[in-house]
C-alpha cells in the first residue's frame, strides 16, 4: 500500500481545500474529520479501508488543516457542505459510487451534503464523535487538536 498523496482543489465557493488520497478503486469513500482536527487524524482508517479495495479521499474542511479559512467567517454545516459538493463535482467523484463517512462535525457536514445533493451520494455514514460523549471508553482518541493539524 502506497502512502497518501496530497493535493489542493480550488472549489466554486472560492476556497482552496487540501485533500489526501489513499488507494485506487472504482469505489470511492470520502472521509470528513471532526471540528479542530484535520485529515491526517483519519489516515489509519483510510489505509485500512484502502486495503479493502476502496479509493479513500480525506478532505480538510474549510479552516482546518491546510484548507483555506472562510474570509466571511462562515463555518456552518451548510457552508461546508457547499465546499464538499463543489469538491465532489470538480473531481468528478459523483460518476461512481460515493460513500461519505463523517466524524462529529464531518458527520453533520456529510448529512447536509447528502440531504442537499442526494443524487451525488450513494451512502452516508455519520459517526458520533466520542468527545461528545465523554464517558465513552475511547473518548481520549478524538476531540483534541492533534499535532498534525496545527499549522
Amino acid at each position: 500500500m502506497s502512502a497518501a498523496t496530497a493535493g489542493f482543489q480550488e472549489v466554486a465557493t472560492g476556497l482552496r481545500l487540501r485533500f489526501y488520497t489513499v488507494g485506487e478503486d472504482e469505489r470511492v469513500m470520502l472521509l470528513l474529520h471532526d471540528v479542530g482536527e484535520c485529515s491526517p487524524v483519519l489516515s489509519g482508517l483510510a489505509v485500512r479501508l484502502a486495503s479493502h479495495g476502496y479509493k479513500v479521499i480525506m478532505l480538510d474542511l474549510r479552516g482546518h488543516g491546510d484548507s483555506a479559512p472562510s474570509a466571511e467567517g462562515q463555518y456552518s454545516a451548510a457552508s461546508m457542505a457547499a465546499d464538499v459538493e463543489s469538491f465532489v463535482t470538480e473531481r468528478d467523484l459523483y460518476t461512481r459510487p460515493l460513500a461519505v463517512v463523517g466524524v462529529g462535525l464531518g458527520a453533520a457536514v456529510g448529512l447536509a451534503f447528502a440531504s442537499a445533493q442526494p443524487q451525488l451520494v450513494r451512502h452516508h455514514h455519520p459517526v458520533t464523535s466520542p468527545h461528545l460523549t465523554p464517558h465513552h471508553p475511547n473518548a481520549h482518541t478524538h476531540g483534541t487538536l492533534n499535532a498534525e493539524c496545527r499549522g
